[in-house]
């Protein structure tokens, strides 16, 4: 069977042979500059050749800064104790007396906006207590909350970059009916937390809890927070 011959060539259309230049004149050369060239891929370049990322760009590292430089003086409130700490119900009077309050705006954003709790009230009181020592991988922060009738303390950890890791309850005080309900957590040096719970009258001055538990929590290296309970009479 033969081939036609006829067949229409395929090839660049028309409009794609059009010369811009004068018929017979040679193509233009595209020199770059030496210094151009080395400065490719650099900031200057992108942001010469391509502005609209590079305001996104600048507009990302801006926030980043910012956030980082709020969540270290975030930081600053909470000061690093040596452990062991014992962490009692009256612990929190001795905080408020040493510790600068923190800011409303930065509650906000650190404690309210990632709380387990979901919920606040005008009336509560945080007080930044301690920031546990020679976390190098992220931060670990204590703080007390106080609303009606419930004392809580609160473990935190976050990343290096401020975003929250885990966040649990690792003691408190609690008034129900004619008993008191308190929780007296310890860390440890090995980043152990050991919690003895357990109910007493109120009208009795001494700590003597009945039906009392043991808990106990490990703070790992990553930040994240495991928990068990040992069910045992102490």
């Amino acid at each position: 069977m033969a081939i036609s011959r006829t067949a229409p060539r395929r090839g660049p259309t028309p409009e794609l042979c059009r010369r811009s230049e004068p018929r017979g004149a040679r193509p233009k050369k595209i020199r770059v500059p030496p210094k151009e060239i080395k400065d490719r891929g650099t900031y200057t370049y992108r942001l010469r050749h391509y502005p609209h990322l590079c305001c996104q760009i600048e507009e990302y590292l801006y926030m980043n800064k910012e956030k980082r430089t709020s969540f270290d003086r975030f930081l600053s409130y909470f000061p690093e104790l040596d452990l062991p700490v014992i962490l009692t119900a009256d612990a929190h009077h001795e905080f408020s007396k040493t510790n600068t309050p923190l800011p409303q705006p930065m509650i906000q954003e650190y404690l309210l906006d990632q709380s387990i709790e979901g919920a606040t009230d005008a009336y509560d009181e945080y007080i930044p207590c301690l920031k546990i020592p020679n976390t190098n991988a992220f931060h670990a922060v204590v703080y007390f909350k106080a609303t009606l009738l419930v004392y809580e303390y609160f473990l935190l950890t976050y990343d290096l970059d401020g975003e929250q890791i885990a966040q649990e309850k690792i003691g408190g005080m609690l008034t129900e009916g004619e008993k008191i309900h308190r929780a007296i957590p310890t860390i440890s040096e090995d980043w152990t937390i050991h919690i003895v719970e357990g109910a007493n009258p109120i009208e009795s001055k001494k700590y003597q809890p009945t039906n009392s538990r043991a808990f106990s929590m490990e703070l790992l290296p990553d930040g994240k927070i495991i928990y068990s309970l040992s069910d045992h009479n102490i």
